[in-house]
């Protein structure tokens, strides 16, 4: 389609070229399963869900291990190189991008997942301390074998920035690191 769209255009034949470009887009979007409306709706639920009171009302909850060290941020953000720089520390493991935390979020969120009434974020409101003491050993646990026993590892998954209630909510303790690409250079907290 795009060589067709292409050679059509060189040809200055624009609209049959703009046909054969929507139609290749066309292709393209029905293999492609990102939905931005899903991202849009789990941010919105994010922020109505995990608010004050929800942290407030598990304060003790969650497994109290300082060791995860989350880098979280968009692709392309710099987390790669933080990650360098912090496993450089003898008490530090990179273990570059763990699919655990989208893991936890998808057995939370269940089978049955609909754009209309999705169950997570809003099953967070639910749940215990206790439960998000469970999830948080679960997390430890899960992620041993990544780990050669330093004192700290790091997760640099980028897309865990989706779910940063969540992991403040099953491991409080863990220490956090928010990556941005900037025109003058990266920035990060």
């Amino acid at each position: 389609m795009l060589c067709t769209g292409k050679a059509l255009e060189d040809q200055q034949q624009y609209e049959e070229s703009f046909a054969y470009y929507a139609r290749g887009n066309a292709l393209k979007r029905a293999e492609i399963l990102y939905r931005p409306e899903v991202f849009e709706l789990n941010t919105r639920l994010q922020i109505n869900v995990c608010n004050p009171e929800l942290f407030a009302r598990n304060k003790d909850g969650g497994a109290r291990a300082p060791d995860p060290i989350f880098i979280v941020g968009l692709p392309r953000s710099g987390s790669t190189l933080i990650e360098q720089i912090l496993a450089s520390h003898s008490a530090v493991e990179g273990t570059h991008e763990l699919a655990d935390v989208p893991r936890i979020v998808m057995d939370l969120q269940g089978r049955d997942w609909s754009l209309d009434n999705p169950r997570y974020p809003a099953v967070l409101a639910e749940m215990s301390a206790e439960d998000y003491r469970r999830l948080g050993e679960k997390y430890l646990s899960d992620t041993r074998v990544y780990r050669t026993g330093k004192a700290r590892f790091i997760d640099k998954m980028p897309n865990n920035f989706r779910h940063v209630g969540l992991i403040h909510l099953m491991l409080p303790n863990a220490k956090d690191h928010r990556c941005a690409a900037r025109a003058d250079g990266l920035l990060f907290r």
